[in-house]
């Protein structure tokens, strides 16, 4: 999993054994970290080559000695290499999404249909709770990700665990209303949610996908929101 693997390369550069070639370096990644790489090419800079691992870019040299995790900046245009070199991600349809695992708030007529991955201490995620407060008739399924440390963990279960998921999640996330469940109940869709947010390369949060299949990372303001949710369904 890529949460074993970043802790190992906070520092960026590790010193590994000498891989020679392709075939090695995805053999490394499966032994040392259970990790398969989707791709390996070169990355065309400093002669680099490039591994992607569930949706995250690492960096190697042409011999596997070294590991390094950052992004690449073409200093003249400031674009963002690294970022401009992973996989766009496909579209995804709301209703393929396992909505069970979320927690589901509806207002007004509910018709419109939005989904939100957050982390109950994330500061962003508190910003966007308080712009939708301004949007009715609308659907929010929120997958609960506990990603920025022990403390979303202990948060996330609490609130996963109220006998009202919703009322619990919209007291703490608007109001700063501590949530009071017990932490006793089945939190296997938790796990769910991390390797759910994995695999569609969600990395941060708020992390939002809309009907029309955009997804945007961030605290959209208000008519921003209500822009995206008028966007015709994705068929």
């Amino acid at each position: 999993m890529l949460k074993r693997l970043l802790p190992a390369l906070s520092a960026a550069l590790l010193a590994l054994p000498a891989v020679a070639d392709e075939a090695q370096i995805r053999k490394m990644f499966q032994s040392e970290y259970g990790v398969t790489p989707e791709r390996i090419q070169p990355a065309g800079h400093l002669g680099l080559t490039e591994v992607l691992v569930e949706g995250r870019i690492v960096y190697t040299d042409d011999t596997g000695s070294v590991l390094f995790i950052g992004s690449l900046i073409d200093p003249k245009t400031r674009k963002n290499l690294t970022e401009a070199s992973l996989p766009k991600p496909a579209p995804i349809k709301l209703a393929d999404l396992p909505l069970g695992d979320a927690i589901t708030v509806v207002r007004g007529n509910g018709a419109r249909q939005m989904v939100t991955f957050e982390d109950p201490n994330c500061h962003y995620c508190k910003v966007l709770a308080d712009n939708l407060k301004q949007i009715d008739n609308v659907t929010i399924h929120t997958f609960l990700v506990p990603i920025l440390g022990p403390d979303s963990q202990v948060k996330a279960t609490q609130i996963w665990c109220a006998r009202d998921r919703a009322q619990s999640w919209t007291a703490w996330m608007q109001k700063h209303q501590a949530p009071s469940g017990k932490g006793t109940c089945d939190l296997e869709p938790l796990r769910r949610n991390v390797a759910l947010a994995n695999k569609l390369g969600v990395q941060a949060t708020p992390a939002i996908f809309f009907a029309s299949g955009e997804r945007v990372l961030g605290a959209l303001p208000t008519d921003a929101i209500e822009q995206k949710l008028a966007a015709p369904a994705l068929k």
